[in-house]
């Protein structure tokens, strides 16, 4: 270890040139161990100049390869045996110390005769009481051998090449157990020297078996057992490689190289017997010589390492001016059995055998809490400076409210005095109205780190928070809160209450009831980073709900401020929205929950300051309880159901045996002629190409594979289509123009070609099934509750940049439609099978709601017309291909929908291409013609892409706000400013046309929702619930008899939502609307600010009608579709 911590460290020097990188390395380790793993054990074993002896006798090459020692490590050596001894750790190899003498052996020898030893006492005595772990801090694989059992491990202070999968946590963040080396390299840990003769250690220049590398190594010696084993029969292992039999075989035949494989595996085979006749009690951490130690670390220049060692335990703190207060109870320290110049080992134990280490205690002052330490935030008291008993003029409370929470105060006080604190300062509270203020704070708030700097560009993402499995019911024990209101007295002070998760769980009786009444006030703010989990929080302990008029999520204020980032931590938000606050690492860092107070008053400024409080107010505030309520409610799974769906076992062949999996595998390999893996591309691409001669498609997409032998989906459908065009031209005995590598095709029979065309049919569908088993059937199963047999999803407001709610753990709203069959109600837990009035689903779905939106925001007349015929697609085909609407085929109808949706979400010509299976040119030609018959859907996105380039954001019907900053600092700059390049621009217009239509229906089904949740809250009776969202539609639980109440009750609230929000919302004219509505026929046209390449850019924005006929008198309510069933894919049907 003092050997790699100088070569990672050898320009680390004191202010005198003293060079000090192995001695911080060494120090480094030292406190890594004991702070981690707490050991009273340790012993550092070091090498002498002779200990290569033993091993050069018997192989003269090694080591050969090793540079002499730098004077500049040489000198470190008695300064780092110096710091050992002051700080107490036992050496080896050093005679003063512990009078072990050992020569020509190295540490690895002596580390193993120890280890080999311990274990024997271990196996006799039963040392369990004593120790629990033996561990060795190397990153020698020499020392894997010694992994005989569970008890030992190998820490290892860097990744070892290939091992990417051996993390281990803690302050190593890679190890090597018995059971890892089986399963990583495949050996037992008596084989390791076997493995390292056949291999080789460039480290110690030892030679293996040429052309033999790890993995060869590994098969032979599963199948040889040794080196000796491999030797004698490897030559004929049908396992290995050619090269390697050959090189066997060799050596086989020559004594020389025989005798000199067996001196390698002399080399590696460490000596466990080494006479050390030193006891466990020698390895005992001594008190360290606090003195000395402190003052060889301010000699060396190692502050930060001084203050480790305070924190740890190992030295004193720094006495501070004032009362000192007693000693932790716990300033123990624990210590490790073996380190050696590469590494330390230790002993973990359970139980100390030896008296704690204890420090004077005139010496040390009082440790406070974060709580305690804590300087005052925005008003927030100091609980241990503010440590007062209650005014004496509490006693009459007026007001209900007022009265519950001074019966908190009293409750908490009773069960924990320092739970509550008053201060003279109310702007803690909103100023200029002393209402009681109330922070909530999850225990994962914290997850993530805040950004490196206080600037951060708004366009890109921020790393979202981890994502944690949702527990159902949730742990009650991840609750903070803290309440400040004012006291009814003629002082007006403010009193501080503090409910930890112990007081809340450990604490009964008046502090919950008194809680449960002040949940209820109507005037108390409650602010939080994840108001809906707080929800679940608080149901779980049986207290009332969260007024939702009254409370505050800082996340999803956020959000709205900024869209694009998803999901920031508290952290990142503090970083943000209070720069001057400290870090929540940093020393002086306050209580997280104190810093919720002060981020409602920056983000509810910013929000109005953008005219987003309205949305706030009126939109997600209120849908926060209406998620919780569905996530509470959750789905039943029929598990049986959906494990017979796994390969699709009930399509299965003859008989019912088998799934359709096997089946269509089974029949891939009867087409091929031979096994091969359907799920490998490589596979699939030999036998379509290479055994069928079949033609490769070159894509001609920008992301598309290199190689012409792509096997992607789009590929094999667009060969398949080129396939069938030849199968239909033969049969019309036509002669098509022979494409790039149609040629091949020309010579294939027709057999050949069916044989191909159902080959990649049956790919497809074992794709499909494949996909829908690993990312639907298999983890669905996983996410079930023990408790409510139901699944309880996470909907996600913060989840996408257009407002639409995402889902999660699992997402419910990409379940293949086959799948949904396994949602049922007919085996609730509740024993709805045997009611006589069953539960079913009644799904309420917005037909083609995208297309609705457009028509209302462009309001084109055209497209209004189209909808009110009832098959929008139709008539949009009967436009595009310049037919009759009566005589437009199922195939046209299909493309229009496809061409319809494509210009919905944006894509380019080359997207619907893909996604439509048709040429570009074919492409380009149906959006123009689409936006020739619908001209003011043309307008509409042209307008969008003039609003993002002037203002830099775009806006919904519902005042929703998507910022695109970039593209207004790219018109240009101020003096002194550099000019920002937009890279993506066509990207850029095609987001913000999207976010406008997309965003507008979010807006329309998140009230609706709201609608809906009221009027069944409204109406108990029902007995209904809310259980889903898709989007565009709406999933209810309601009992069979209560169907037509249902319909009739919330009917009009959807078919009208947009009427009701625009005039619940108070919303404006949506700004296109206004343009509209100003129309001028002499201002046809807008000019783009900023010019592009050569040319202006023209943006029309006026309307192609005549003045009089710009706004339509009617637009027709949104269109409904109903569907009911016992289970959800039913609703589909």
């Amino acid at each position: 270890m003092i050997v790699r911590s100088y070569w990672a460290l050898k320009d680390l020097r004191t202010t005198a040139e003293v060079p000090t990188g192995a001695v911080y390395g060494l120090a480094q380790s030292v406190l890594k161990l004991v702070r981690h793993y707490k050991p009273h054990h340790m012993v550092a074993v070091l090498e002498g100049e002779d200990s290569h002896r033993e091993r050069k006798e018997i192989y003269p090459d090694y080591k050969k390869d090793r540079d002499a020692q730098p004077e500049d490590l040489t000198v470190q050596f008695p300064l780092a045996l110096k710091l050992l001894d002051l700080a107490g750790i036992p050496t080896i190899g050093s005679d003063e110390l512990i009078g072990v003498k050992y020569e020509g052996w190295e540490a690895d020898d002596v580390i193993g005769t120890l280890t080999k030893k311990l274990l024997d006492q271990w196996d006799e005595q039963d040392l369990s009481s004593v120790i629990s772990s033996i561990l060795i801090l190397s990153s020698d694989k020499d020392l894997w051998q010694v992994l005989v059992n569970d008890r030992v491990k190998c820490l290892l202070p860097h990744r070892p090449a290939g091992g990417r999968g051996w993390k281990a946590g803690g302050p190593y963040q890679y190890s090597m157990t018995r059971e890892r080396l089986r399963r990583e390299l495949g050996i037992e840990p008596h084989q390791v020297p076997d493995y390292l003769a056949l291999v080789g250690d460039s480290v110690d220049s030892v030679e293996g078996v040429k052309g033999v590398g790890p993995k060869t190594a590994q098969k032979l010696l599963q199948q040889h057992g040794n080196l000796e084993g491999v030797l004698e029969h490897g030559r004929y292992d049908p396992h290995v490689s050619r090269k390697v039999r050959l090189e066997l075989r060799t050596i086989r035949q020559d004594d020389a190289r025989m005798a000199q494989c067996r001196r390698t595996l002399q080399t590696t085979t460490l000596n466990t017997s080494l006479p050390i006749s030193s006891s466990l009690t020698d390895y005992l951490i001594r008190p360290p010589q606090a003195q000395e130690l402190s003052q060889l670390l301010d000699e060396l220049e190692m502050k930060g390492t001084k203050r480790q060692f305070v924190e740890v335990g190992m030295l004193p703190p720094t006495p501070r001016i004032g009362n000192a207060a007693p000693a932790s109870a716990d300033s123990s320290v624990a210590a490790p059995i073996s380190m050696q110049t590469r590494g330390f080992a230790s002993l973990s134990r359970q139980h100390p055998v030896v008296p704690p280490l204890t420090v004077p205690t005139d010496h040390v002052t009082h440790a406070p809490s974060v709580r305690e330490a804590a300087p005052s935030l925005n008003g927030w008291p100091d609980a241990a400076a503010n440590r007062q008993s209650a005014p004496e003029d509490v006693m009459e409370d007026t007001g209900e409210e007022g009265s519950s929470l001074s019966s908190l105060m009293r409750a908490v006080e009773e069960s924990d005095p320092s739970a509550v604190s008053f201060s003279d300062d109310a702007a803690v509270l909103e100023d200029g109205m002393l209402s009681p203020v109330a922070s909530i704070l999850m225990s994962e708030a914290l997850v993530g780190k805040p950004p490196s700097t206080r600037q951060r560009k708004s366009s890109k993402p921020a790393a979202a928070a981890p994502s944690l499995p949702l527990k159902y019911p949730p742990d009650v024990d991840r609750l903070h809160i803290n309440i400040s209101f004012p006291l009814p007295t003629p002082s007006g002070r403010i009193c501080h209450v503090s409910l930890s998760p112990a007081l809340l769980s450990s604490s009964g009786g008046p502090i919950a009831s008194s809680l449960a009444a002040a949940l209820s006030g109507p005037s108390t703010l409650w602010v939080s980073d994840d108001i809906k989990s707080v929800l679940h929080g608080l149901k779980a302990m049986g207290m009332p709900p969260l007024p939702a008029d009254r409370c505050f999520d800082v996340s999803v204020a956020a959000w709205l401020l900024e869209p694009d980032l998803h999901r920031q931590p508290l952290a990142q938000l503090m970083a943000t929205y209070l720069p001057d606050s400290p870090t929540t690492d940093a020393p002086d860092a306050p209580d997280p929950s104190t810093s919720l107070i002060p981020l409602w008053r920056a983000l509810e400024s910013r929000l109005r300051d953008a005219v987003l409080w309205s949305l706030w107010e009126r939109l997600e505030r209120p849908l926060i309880p209406v998620l919780a309520a569905m996530e509470q409610r959750g789905m039943p799974l029929n598990v049986t159901v959906l494990q017979r769906l796994e390969g699709r076992k009930e399509g299965g062949g003859e008989g019912g045996e088998g799934s359709a999996a096997d089946v269509i595998e089974g029949e891939l390999h009867e087409l091929a002629g031979r096994e091969f893996n359907p799920r490998s591309p490589a596979q699939v691409g030999q036998v379509l190409f290479d055994d069928f001669g079949m033609p490769s498609v070159r894509l001609k997409q920008a992301n598309a594979p290199k190689t012409d032998k792509s096997t992607s989906v789009y590929a094999l459908k667009e060969l398949q289509k080129r396939l069938q065009e030849e199968v239909d031209a033969r049969g019309k005995g036509e002669v098509r123009d022979t494409e790039a590598g149609e040629g091949v095709v020309k010579n294939k029979t027709d057999e050949e070609i069916h044989r191909a065309i159902r080959f990649i049919d049956l790919i497809l569908d074992h794709r499909d099934i494949s996909k829908q088993d690993s990312g639907f059937v298999v983890p669905l199963q996983r996410h079930v509750s023990n408790t409510t047999h139901r699944i309880h999803c996470s909907f996600l407001q913060t989840g996408t940049g257009t407002g639409r709610l995402a889902c999660e753990r699992p997402n419910l709203q990409q379940i293949p439609p086959n799948v949904r069959q396994a949602f049922s109600l007919t085996h609730d837990a509740g024993g709805n099978d045997s009611s006589s009035d069953p539960l079913v689903y009644v799904a309420v779905d917005y037909r083609q709601m995208e297309i609705d939106i457009l028509a209302r925001l462009s309001l084109d007349t055209s497209l209004l017309a189209a909808i009110q015929t009832g098959d929008v697609h139709r008539e949009t085909a009967s436009r595009l291909f310049g037919v009759p609407i009566d005589q437009v085929t199922p195939q046209q109808r299909d493309e229009a929908k496809k061409v319809t949706y494509g210009i919905l979400y944006g894509q380019t010509a080359d997207g619907l291409a893909q996604q439509a299976m048709m040429d570009r040119a074919a492409a380009k030609a149906h959006i123009e013609r689409f936006f020739e018959a619908f001209p003011r859907v043309r307008q509409l996105f042209e307008f969008c892409k003039y609003q993002v380039r002037t203002e830099g954001c775009v806006s919904t019907i519902g005042g929703r706000k998507r910022f695109f900053p970039d593209m207004v600092s790219a018109r240009g700059a101020k003096d002194g400013e550099k000019r920002k390049r937009v890279t993506n621009r066509p990207r850029v217009d095609r987001q913000a046309s999207n976010m406008v239509i997309q965003g507008s229906a979010a807006d329309v089904m998140k009230f609706a929702t709201l609608r809906v949740a009221d009027a069944l809250r409204e109406h108990p009776a029902l007995d209904a619930n809310l259980v889903l969202n898709l989007h565009d539609e709406l999933l209810i639980e309601v009992r069979r008899s209560h169907i037509d109440m249902l319909r009739e009750l919330i009917s009009p609230l959807l078919t009208n939502a947009w009427d009701d929000m625009m005039a619940g919302m108070q919303l404006p004219l949506y700004p296109f609307h206004q343009h509209l509505a100003a129309y001028s026929p002499i201002n046809n046209a807008t000019p783009l600010p900023g010019k592009g390449k050569g040319r202006m850019v023209v943006v029309p924005v006026a309307p192609i009608e005549p003045a009089g006929t710009v706004l339509p008198a009617y637009l027709p309510p949104l269109r409904v579709k109903w569907a009911e069933g016992v289970d959800w894919g039913a609703c589909d049907e």
